[in-house]
């Protein structure tokens, strides 16, 4: 199967990373970050161990488990969950149950089990739509089969495949820097090509493509897979390529809509583990969503941090004069309710 070989190739695919989507990071924790870190109960993190390959865990407990310390400093309750040294670049999804959006934090991981934030953006709330992880229950996906002997071929493995409407892909581009990213879809979204191969779809998302663009420079990958009402976590890591084979694509075609390319990674090692978080922080306990009309909104929060963005340029410049709260907002309402696939 052929993969993407560059980063051409995949900007003539999928298109360029828009200038507006990348204004939307800053650097320093602000006071939409404070109140959403507060509340958040869980979290993805990643990062590259001594070996190469990504190490991914779900840390958390109850709201509080994470805390901004500092202008650029995350503090997390128990550590950041994967062992890797102090210094190693690490990439992380906070959660907010019944929150869409997601807190994406990018660093270093600290001599304390916290991280040194680097990078800090808002991400679109897409992914959970789709996945619908807030709407508690066990996820109810079709059972999967592979022939053969490999990673995936474990009936544990399996099932959390078929079932899984939600996974967190970690990456890292040429200088180390990682990165993780939210992917959601109707259970069994990931699919099990072989008993070694796994594959899942291009979705709409916040249009950054940062996965994406690692993975032609840097293909390893970690993956971590999550089934609403269920406390196991499926870790998987190997090296991935992105592919517009019509045999991988058009399976995964939804409301008449095709992903214009697959991930495809082939999985060097899969690993299902029990996880004390699910119950810690009651997850899929929907009496404990978070009422977000006690949070900023999301839109507030994006024209704010496209305005704290500190990116020259004269078309910079003009973004963040020219952001609007109120357009925005209508605007994502529609891209939310037309725009998933």
């Amino acid at each position: 199967m052929e993969c993407l070989s560059d980063v051409a190739e995949l900007e003539a695919v999928v298109g360029g990373q828009p200038l507006g989507s990348m204004l939307k990071s800053i650097t320093e924790f602000d006071d939409h970050c404070r109140a959403i870190i507060a509340v958040a109960r869980a979290a993805v993190v990643g990062a590259p161990g001594a070996d190469g390959g990504l190490r991914s865990e779900l840390i958390g407990g109850d709201a509080g488990f994470a805390s901004v310390a500092g202008p650029t400093v995350l503090a997390l309750e128990g550590g950041a969950g994967v062992e890797v040294e102090p210094g190693t670049p690490v990439g992380l999804v906070l959660l907010v149950p019944g929150l869409g959006e997601t807190l994406r934090v990018n660093g270093r991981l600290r001599a304390d089990g916290g991280v040194d934030a680097e990078e800090i953006y808002l991400h679109c709330a897409k992914a959970i739509i789709r996945s619908k992880f807030w709407k508690g229950g066990v996820g109810d996906g079709e059972p999967v089969a592979v022939d053969g002997d490999g990673p995936l071929a474990d009936p544990e493995v399996l099932d959390i495949l078929g079932r899984s409407p939600f996974a967190v892909i970690t990456s890292h581009d040429g200088d180390g820097n990682a990165d993780a990213s939210p992917k959601g879809d109707p259970a069994g979204f990931v699919r099990a090509l072989d008993a070694s191969t796994i594959a899942l779809p291009d979705r709409p998302g916040n249009h950054r493509t940062d996965t994406w663009h690692n993975i032609v420079v840097q293909p390893d990958v970690g993956v971590v897979l999550m089934v609403p009402g269920d406390d196991r976590v499926l870790e998987l890591r190997g090296r991935a390529g992105l592919t517009t084979d019509d045999g991988v694509r058009i399976p995964m075609t939804m409301r008449d809509k095709t992903p214009k390319v697959a991930l495809v990674v082939d999985v060097a090692h899969a690993e299902v583990r029990r996880s004390p978080v699910p119950a810690a922080a009651d997850l899929w306990d929907q009496t404990r969503n978070v009422d977000t009309s006690t949070l900023p909104r999301m839109a507030k929060v994006f024209t704010d941090h496209v305005k704290q963005n500190r990116t020259k340029g004269v078309a910079a410049a003009a973004a963040r004069k020219l952001v609007n709260a109120k357009v925005l907002e209508k605007g994502l309402e529609h891209d939310y309710a037309k725009n998933l696939y």
